[in-house]
């Protein structure tokens, strides 16, 4: 069928809206804390996509002094939504569960590791409440520790966009991070946790496209445990551990490659008071989310410097470069590599030779790698916009 015979997916829903085939038609959206305004944003974003589904949305900023709690149990929204869940596990002022005093549906959207956010994903047990996770395997692992809750939904990241082209690229290499601390334990670990952390690293080290999760897991199967609920809510602290160990490992081992081949390279955060970059590397200090989207699209190559984070999802970092048109060079993993195949470039942490030889090809030669760069643009405008998830949200809570 040809593009002008079919209908788009918001006109087909708001046909349907039209006959009330779907009951989601006032949204209330909340805003909570967020570091650099990158959730606060991405939520107001996600909010457009409601209303290209034909829903009349409010946004409420719940960190206003002159937020009105009362909201929450206005009974004409048909849909409370939230990104981190953040009411999820709060009382109100009688002590009782918040949300199970709100009648209207509730979905939170969570972007973390679900192990982050424990507390909050027990309240996924009513049934008005759906939780969705950036981590597909987030469900997975939730049930291992608490079978009755709900199902938690899968919902990757989306992308933002800057609202100004740049036609000549001024940056070469933007990597949005910097190597900060070395990572510590949340607390004091048992001699145990020391030695099944170190035994996970290790083996990361070697395959470095699995999770901290997978490989605590193959460390455990190798032990003669295996990863249930009971062992998984006890490994808590070696997990988060792993992952950050994941992270500084991944940082360190691409800063120093970079540093080294003499890369201009830009670098977004908080810069470490024992951290020290030769001339070539250029450190922006925190930034809101808005400034480091304008760093994305003047950037030729941007790089996600971080390695498996989630099993079963993708960084939003990887989706903004592609938004902004720049090459995004990333650790890959299965699950990446299926979603978006030649349309990224990977990097091996052992052994970055190849990685650095397609940097200077594509720095050099920018012009000539356009077409395909437009085509990847093209791609994620359409698949891995917030407001692309907006809609896909609509669509799955109105099933």
């Amino acid at each position: 069928m040809s593009m002008a015979g079919r209908k788009t997916v918001e006109k087909i829903f708001a046909e349907r809206l039209e006959v009330g085939a779907i009951m989601i038609k006032k949204v209330l959206v909340l805003l909570g804390q967020s570091r650099y305004e990158v959730l606060r944003r991405a939520a107001v974003l996600t909010a457009k996509g409601f209303e290209k589904m034909g829903c009349e949305v409010t946004v409420a900023d719940t960190v206003n002094r002159d937020f009105d709690v009362n909201i929450l149990h206005d009974e004409s929204y048909d849909l409370i939504f939230m990104n981190q869940a953040f009411l999820f596990g709060l009382a109100d002022s009688k002590g009782n569960e918040l949300i199970s005093t709100i009648k209207t549906k509730i979905c939170g959207w969570i972007f973390d590791d679900v192990l982050f956010h424990y507390r909050r994903v027990l309240s996924n047990h009513y049934e008005h409440v759906m939780l969705l996770s950036v981590d597909g395997s987030a469900d997975k692992i939730m049930k291992l520790m608490k079978p009755s809750l709900n199902s938690i939904q899968s919902m990757l990241h989306g992308g933002f966009i800057s609202e100004k082209i740049y036609e000549k690229k001024t940056i070469d290499i933007l990597c949005p991070c910097t190597l900060g601390k070395k990572p510590q334990w949340k607390s004091e670990p048992s001699s145990l946790e020391k030695e099944l952390a170190g035994l996970a690293i290790n083996k990361w080290r070697v395959r470095p496209d699995i999770s901290a999760r997978m490989a605590i897991e193959e460390v455990l199967e190798e032990l003669g445990e295996k990863l249930d609920g009971g062992v998984l809510t006890g490994l808590t602290n070696p997990v988060i551990y792993v992952m950050d160990s994941m992270r500084y490992i991944c940082r360190k081992t691409i800063l120093e490659t970079l540093a080294e081949e003499n890369f201009k390279v830009h670098l977004i955060g908080q810069q470490d008071e024992n951290e020290e970059y030769p001339e070539n590397v250029i450190v922006h200090g925190p930034m809101d989310i808005d400034a480091v989207v304008e760093l994305f699209a003047q950037s030729k190559l941007v790089i996600n410097p971080f390695p498996c984070v989630y099993e079963e999802g993708a960084h939003e970092r990887i989706f903004t470069a592609l938004l902004n048109r720049a090459v995004c060079f990333t650790p890959g993993y299965a699950f990446l590599e299926q979603l978006l195949g030649e349309r990224i470039e990977y990097i091996d942490l052992n052994d970055m030779k190849d990685a650095v030889g397609r940097m200077h090809e594509i720095i050099d030669n920018y012009d000539f790698y356009r077409p395909a760069i437009e085509d990847n643009y093209s791609y994620a405008l359409e698949m891995h916009s917030w407001e692309k998830r907006g809609r896909e949200i609509i669509e799955l809570l109105s099933k």
